[in-house]
């Protein structure tokens, strides 16, 4: 497995199922999940505002990134929704059964 520095090509990066290994995908995924967090804290400590400026900002960012999230999930919902009604109703057809 490569390390954080090592370049890939995308298309040798597979998940389990699609013909690969799931630890495939865990070192580009931690290392970004490394980056993401030294970044965050590197941020928080050399931010030019005081602290509570700063958490009131990562709070109104949290709270955002949540409400953008659930709106997310909730479209995906109805989208998955309207996919099984028209997957229950093409097989009825297909069975010869009526709605």
């Amino acid at each position: 497995m490569p390390g954080c520095w090592e370049i890939r090509h995308p298309e040798s990066y597979t998940v389990s199922g699609a013909g690969g290994s799931r630890h495939e995908m865990i070192g580009p995924l931690s290392c970004f999940l490394t980056g993401l967090g030294v970044g965050g804290i590197a941020g928080l400590l050399l931010a030019p505002k005081p602290g509570t400026d700063t958490r009131e900002d990562v709070r109104s960012a949290a709270e955002a990134a949540v409400s953008d999230g659930r709106r997310a999930v909730e479209a995906q919902r109805e989208r998955i929704a309207t996919a099984a009604k028209a997957g229950l109703s093409a097989y009825r057809r297909a069975m010869g059964d009526s709605d």
